[in-house]
């Protein structure tokens, strides 16, 4: 599923930014594999703004500046 690979690349990049964003991407994997679902969508690399969406996960990760960082989760 090319959806699980993409998140599998962003996961390397979340875990050296933050383990709270990695763990949730993780979580987003397992449950793609797990429903068998298409609906993910990656929006934007744009200016440090992440927003990941899979199965009923949406990670929104924002960095303010060094050590600052902030997240939003919901669940859609």
């Amino acid at each position: 599923m090319p959806q699980i690979k993409l998140l599998q690349n962003v996961k390397k990049d979340l875990k050296q930014i933050s383990p709270f964003a990695h763990a949730h991407v993780t979580l987003a994997i397992l449950s793609l594999r797990q429903k068998k679902t298409e609906g993910i969508a990656l929006c934007g690399i744009y200016h440090g703004f992440y927003a990941l969406t899979a199965a009923n996960y949406m990670i929104i990760y924002r960095p303010y500046g060094k050590g600052d960082t902030r997240y939003i989760v919901r669940i859609t």
